[in-house]
């Protein structure tokens, strides 16, 4: 089984961070500070080992081509991530059907 440096919480900081145009809108609707934001996105890139980000501080951030990928990817994979919570959880699933217990 294959091991990976990155985690949910950096994808999902990462995603609030491009949605919102900068690492400040981020962390209010994260509920967290800057400086947790901005350490899970350079942690994620450091895992990774490329830069997603351009960082402008009067303009905010844009993704590279690199984080224009992962965008796209972390989405779906931070959404499969909360059907699999709820599946396994006995939660309902994305047609709100509940999970059965086997």
């Amino acid at each position: 089984m294959r091991s990976t440096a990155l985690n949910l919480r950096q994808l999902e900081c990462f995603l609030a961070v491009t949605d919102a145009g900068s690492i400040a809108l981020a962390a209010t609707d994260l509920h967290t500070s800057e400086s947790a934001v901005s350490a899970a996105v350079s942690g994620l890139e450091k895992a990774l080992g490329v830069q997603l980000l351009v960082r402008r501080r009067a303009q905010g951030v844009t993704p590279t081509a690199s984080g224009r990928l992962l965008r796209q990817r972390a989405r779906v994979l931070l959404d499969d991530a909360v059907e699999l919570e709820l599946a396994v959880s006995g939660g309902a699933g994305a047609d709100g059907t509940p999970a059965p217990l086997v």
